[in-house]
């Protein structure tokens, strides 16, 4: 679905990202105005509407864009060769913190995208634009020898894939955690902790 944007000219294009990505991060997108996203963007209407149907179709495709953007940056630092399965989780929170400098609403704008679309849908958009990305994420290439010879591997990886969800819920009720650095911090301390116990002692902690 990005193709739409991706065939704007460049400039136009990333003065209309920009725009729209503070746009929606900020009220959201029932309370987001495409006449505000537009005035700002120095984009008239007519040239907006040559490539989108509404907002909403607008709203799709930018997404498709953004969360492209996250994945090949994940692609091209190479994420999946990292086989500690905790340490990949920290590894692409780093990545996300060079995303972050350069679009600092994106993070902000697939919160609300997230949000306004069930879990299972997201999750089947975000497998079709990144080609299973996530799935490889979660199930391929991990060394269970890191893992407490006590624990059955699957359950391991299901604890630290829900307790990963609970700290990103945890980080989004800790509103002192005003910086995208911070909420990063904070993550990696979190996923940290739980080595200790799900990790053979000395396995992967502190590295």
């Amino acid at each position: 679905m990005e193709e739409k944007l991706n065939s704007m000219n460049e400039e136009k294009k990333n003065l209309l990202i920009n725009s729209a990505l503070e746009e929606f991060s900020l009220r959201g997108y029932n309370r987001s105005s495409l006449n505000t996203i537009l005035k700002n963007a120095n984009v008239s209407k007519g040239s907006f509407y040559h490539y989108f149907k509404n907002k909403e179709d607008f709203f799709n495709n930018l997404s498709s864009y953004c969360i492209r953007i996250v994945v090949d940056k994940l692609n091209k630092e190479e994420v999946l060769k990292e086989r500690d399965y905790i340490k990949r989780f920290q590894t692409q929170a780093e990545h996300k913190i060079e995303v972050s400098n350069t679009l600092p609403h994106l993070f902000g704008f697939l919160g609300v995208y997230y949000k306004s679309i069930p879990h299972e849908e997201y999750m089947k958009k975000v497998e079709k634009v990144s080609n299973n990305f996530m799935y490889k994420f979660l199930y391929e290439n991990i060394d269970y020898s890191l893992f407490r010879e006590d624990l059955d591997n699957d359950l391991v990886l299901r604890v630290i894939t829900k307790y990963n969800s609970q700290i990103l819920q945890e980080i989004e009720l800790h509103k002192e955690l005003e910086t995208f650095e911070k909420r990063i911090e904070y993550y990696k301390n979190q996923l940290e902790d739980i080595k200790q116990v799900l990790y053979k002692k000395g396995q992967g902690q502190g590295q």
